[in-house]
């Protein structure tokens, strides 16, 4: 690339389109679902701890609930968020006045018996069966049920994608099995999908779980006029992302239910105070929802929000779905089924995103390197067009690329760096002990020199000689031999002659007034030597003691 066009955008490359189920297989695959301990990190990070909950319903807890969030009274954040509650709250009216509107019309205009309803309902989620001669629907798939528990209202926490794949599995089986078992004439099931019979059955399982209190004749009156005859398709619709809902994303759905439901249980709970109140089965029961503070602070924790979609895609894709899947009727919240949706739609918004944002270079580092990551799940195809366009911005280069790809090379790289520093840190040890030794050699030519400097300054003096020692070269340093009557005496020192001063001339008391002067003024000699070797460098001449007269006049 041109340096003068070094900071302009690129032209992605054509990249072909990705199935949903992997673009979503890649994003639960991103937020390392498998890995409790990296999952417990994720959801610390929103101010409540997991593993040591501190709510509970007693009221000595009550004050900690009080400290978990600010006063948001008390600045100037109220006027924001009284704003947001009013253009909430007016949504939430226009929301409302649409259900009441429905069922209204419904209530006015029905003629239909609940046969009817259910055979249009057929009509509108079905399909032709493959092979067939029919010009109408007649069997109805997984995927077409799914669809139709979502246009009109009926997934919510107790009853989501896996209950009604689970039930229609039930129910195929159940067919499948009587046809097996029976010596009936009738067309035989279809591996397909359900015919009408069998749908109804399906209905009449749904409807027993969202109104256990009605009676069996009673039941199917009560679920078509709540939710198929008022929010029910009466034809079919073309559904943006169908393979969303197909049977391997299920069964995806499926493998990470538990932790997302983890999840989901501890971003809905947030704000709540009670100890029984924060699990799965608080929330299943209370049916509670994620709202869009909630659901913002899940992609932040789990880093999806800002590095791999902005905050503004991710309030639109939420609000898309929740207006498409609200079995609460409440405005800008998802039930935990919507979630599933909602992270499908997030991830191929991801993949979609990925090659203008990859080419683009004001992309930072570590929007890169999250992207990276991702794209570590997706596929070995899409993965290497994805690199291609990195490769164009000078990435993974032969100038900019740090490592290798295969184990055994990366290995034997590591072992050759490895081995070279090691031969480094060897010859420091080296040369820092051969450093040592220098010194210490040093030291001692610095103590040897220092004896024979006072050694050869008594000598001159005629110290040694009026004390029965030898001259300047005899001494153990100096190669000479010792005096027979003295060992010692060739240790000549300031020291050595301050203790002969002491110990080895006779005391005071003992001498006259003129051998008295004669010492004290010898002492004096040596303690003014002994100062001026604190001042003076050891290279000064050697007069320093030849002027001592006192020494030849010592007494014996």
């Amino acid at each position: 690339m041109d340096s003068e066009n070094a900071g302009e955008w690129i032209k992605p490359l054509e990249v072909p389109q990705l199935p949903p189920d992997s673009a979503l297989r890649a994003l639960l695959g991103y937020l390392e679902l498998d890995d409790i301990e990296k999952v417990t990190k994720h959801l610390n990070l929103s101010g409540k701890s997991v593993d040591a909950l501190c709510y509970s319903s007693h009221q000595r807890y009550m004050k900690k609930a009080a400290v978990h969030g600010r006063n948001k009274e008390s600045d100037d954040t109220s006027l924001f968020l009284n704003k947001e509650a009013e253009e909430q709250s007016q949504k939430q009216r226009e929301r409302n006045s649409w259900f009441v509107y429905r069922r209204k019309l419904y209530a006015k205009k029905n003629t239909m018996t609940i046969e009817d309803h259910i055979a249009r309902t057929f009509a509108a989620y079905g399909e032709i069966q493959p092979g067939s001669d029919a010009t109408s629907p007649d069997i109805v798939t997984c995927v077409g049920v799914v669809r139709m528990c979502r246009d009109t209202g009926i997934l919510d926490n107790k009853l989501g994608y896996l209950e009604i794949d689970d039930i229609y599995e039930k129910r195929q089986q159940e067919a499948l099995s009587k046809y097996a078992t029976s010596s009936s004439t009738e067309k035989p099931p279809s591996e397909h999908g359900l015919y009408l019979h069998s749908f109804t059955k399906v209905l009449e399982s749904i409807a027993a779980v969202k109104f256990p209190e009605k009676r069996t004749e009673e039941l199917m009156q009560a679920f078509v006029d709540a939710h198929i005859g008022p929010l029910g398709k009466s034809k079919g619709e073309p559904f943006e992302y169908e393979e969303l809902l197909t049977r391997g994303n299920l069964e995806l759905w499926r493998t990470h239910e538990a932790m997302l439901r983890k999840i989901f249980a501890h971003y809905a709970t947030l704000d709540y105070i009670s100890a029984n109140l924060v699990s799965w089965k608080g929330v299943r029961e209370n049916n509670s929802t994620l709202n869009i503070d909630e659901f913002l602070m899940f992609m932040i924790n789990f880093q999806v929000n800002p590095v791999l979609l902005s905050r503004r895609q991710l309030i639109e894709t939420l609000r898309f779905v929740d207006k498409h899947n609200d079995a609460d009727e409440t405005v800008d919240a998802l039930l935990f089924p919507a979630l599933f949706e909602c992270l499908a739609r997030i991830a191929v918004s991801i993949v979609e995103n990925l090659p203008a944002k990859l080419a683009d270079s004001r992309t930072t580092v570590t929007d890169l390197k999250a992207m990276r990551r991702f794209m570590s799940f997706l596929p070995q195809f899409q993965r290497t067009r994805f690199e291609a366009i990195l490769e164009r911005r000078g990435y993974n280069t032969r100038t900019t690329r740090r490592g290798v790809k295969k184990p055994e090379q990366y290995q034997a790289v590591a072992s050759e760096i490895l081995q070279k520093n090691t031969q480094k840190v060897q010859q420091w040890e080296q040369q820092y002990k051969a450093y040592q030794l220098y010194l210490r050699h040093e030291a001692q030519m610095r103590t040897i020199s220092r004896h024979n400097h006072h050694h050869a300054l008594a000598a001159d003096s005629g110290v040694l000689a009026k004390f029965g020692r030898r001259g300047a070269g005899s001494g153990p340093l100096l190669g000479g031999s010792n005096n027979a009557e003295d060992p010692d005496s060739l240790n000549v020192t300031v020291s050595s002659l301050q203790d002969y001063i002491e110990n080895r001339l006779p005391p005071l008391r003992t001498l006259s007034r003129e051998q008295r002067r004669v010492k004290k003024e010898f002492q004096d000699d040596v303690s003014l030597f002994e100062n001026k070797l604190e001042h003076v460098s050891w290279l000064r001449p050697y007069d320093e003691m030849r002027n001592w007269k006192s020494a030849s006049s010592l007494p014996n």
